[in-house]
């Protein structure tokens, strides 16, 4: 299902950016992480700024444009599941793991990129694996490819059992033989004799 394929690379992107820290150079009351002590001498103490110390220390990085996008994604993947609700139990499988994403975006706004800020997320610093695969299954979402988009129905998975279908075979078959061949007899094709001594015949 396609759109299984799509929740499963925006699940691995959510996992990787609530791991993913930044060092942050910021003036603080107190020290935190490495103290940038030249900094601290030359700017704070000399301006007898004591409780502004430079401090360089890991943050996790907010994302929050990216998560919007998520957001936004999962939304509309959302709204095109929902409408094939009754197609089986596979579909309320994957609403569920939908339902279980959108969870984790209360925080953020869904809001559709831009393709500008699309281009700046390839072009970052960060081009993992799972990286790319997310925004492509953003990207496939925005531009309505995927269950979201070519039809509701497309990617649903769906069975017909092998009997039926060799029998539809069965009689299918024998019919486009015979109508064939009536179709050849009605329409013979005409044939002229070129030589008396070595009959060689040519459709005319």
């Amino acid at each position: 299902m396609l759109s299984t394929t799509v929740l499963m690379r925006l699940k691995a992107l959510l996992d990787a950016l609530e791991r993913r820290f930044d060092f942050t150079e910021s003036c603080l009351p107190a020290p935190r992480g490495s103290v940038l002590w030249s900094r601290y001498l030359t700017a704070s103490i000399a301006a007898a700024r004591f409780l502004e110390v430079p401090c360089r220390y890991p943050d996790l990085r907010d994302d929050r444009e990216l998560k919007a996008a998520i957001h936004f994604t999962l939304r509309k993947q959302l709204a095109a599941l929902e409408s094939q609700r009754n197609a089986g139990p596979v579909v309320l499988q994957v609403i569920s793991l939908c339902q279980s994403l959108l969870e984790r975006m209360r925080a953020v706004a869904p809001k559709q990129p831009a393709a500008v800020a699309l281009g700046a997320w390839y072009r970052g610093p960060v081009r993992t694996q799972v990286f790319r695969e997310g925004l492509q299954a953003i990207e496939w979402t925005v531009d309505d490819r995927g269950l979201a988009g070519l039809g509701d129905l497309q990617g649903l998975p769906w069975v017909m059992p092998t009997e039926p279908y060799f029998r539809t075979s069965a009689g299918v078959f024998p019919l486009a033989v015979r109508n064939a061949k009536q179709s050849l007899w009605a329409q013979p094709c005409p044939w002229v004799i070129l030589s008396q001594s070595s009959p060689v015949l040519q459709e005319v």
